[in-house]
């Protein structure tokens, strides 16, 4: 298998939001619903080989050693195109959740088939935090058509990096030590729903939705302050898995988490 990063300059999504969208004529990004502002960015330039072989089969070629390629013009085309689209999508429908303050890196490992199907894909890296996202962008990306690679299977690396739309507040910064004190019964659960013990594993946590309720203590009345678990997700899609992720998310809503967040969501990633 041969293995190279692919790249792709700036893309403001919101340029997406008709044509390729079928949105209509005459219609505008923010009748669409399209997130201004949003930026693609792929991580640095570098071209793939040529390709170069012609005729044998894909066992003749690996046994004379034969290298299996892709275009990079091919692979740019692809990703910013199709993927920039299926992304665009998934954001649209995280946004009307009212998520708009998602943001971060999503680093993708992609093996193209000899078809141009995608064979295997996994989110290799994420810091956007937000896991219907990211299990959002990976369904579409899985259904995605390459050209086909020359010389059998190809591995790729690609990344977007996904910005915040314009007048958008960044969400505030949350003490890791703290936020993983007051969700100390994560982990428990984590672990129940992925059926293992999930070592060496980062999530990210956007918490937030602060509230104060009265508790009767004895003989007096006091007001303790919570938060929502309002989003999360794992910094990489095979730990803990799509599966307990969502398991964990429909415990989660209901929880009262003992840490005030103050009046807007804040982002922490904790360490497990």
């Amino acid at each position: 298998m041969r293995r190279a990063p692919a790249a792709a300059p700036l893309l403001p999504l919101a340029a997406l939001a008709c044509g390729a969208l079928s949105c209509g004529a005459g219609k505008t990004a923010k009748e669409t619903n399209a997130p201004k502002g949003v930026v693609l960015e792929a991580g640095p330039m570098e071209s793939y080989p040529e390709a170069t072989v012609e005729g044998g089969t894909e066992e003749e070629m690996e046994a004379e050693g034969i290298v299996p390629t892709m275009n990079k013009v091919d692979v740019d085309g692809t990703m910013q195109d199709s993927g920039a689209l299926h992304l665009h999508g998934c954001l649209v429908w995280i946004y009307n959740k009212q998520r708009d303050f998602v943001y971060g890196e999503l680093r993708f490992s992609i093996r193209v088939a000899t078809d141009g199907s995608v064979e295997k894909l996994t989110i290799a890296r994420s810091t956007v935090g937000d896991w219907e996202l990211e299990k959002c962008v990976k369904d579409k990306f899985l259904a995605m058509t390459f050209p086909p690679p020359s010389g059998g299977s190809f591995d790729l690396d690609y990344t977007y990096n996904i910005d915040l739309p314009a007048g958008t507040k960044k969400p505030g910064a949350a003490s890791p030590a703290a936020v993983k004190d007051a969700l100390a019964g994560f982990k428990k659960r984590m672990n129940a729903c992925a059926g293992k013990p999930i070592k060496k594993t980062k999530l990210i946590f956007y918490i937030g939705e602060t509230f104060e309720e009265e508790v009767q203590e004895g003989r007096k009345t006091k007001v303790h302050t919570y938060s929502r678990l309002v989003t999360f997700g794992a910094a990489t899609s095979e730990k803990p898995g799509d599966e307990a992720l969502a398991c964990i998310a429909d415990e989660a809503k209901e929880w009262k988490i003992p840490y005030d967040a103050g009046n807007y969501v804040q982002k922490v990633t904790v360490a497990y």
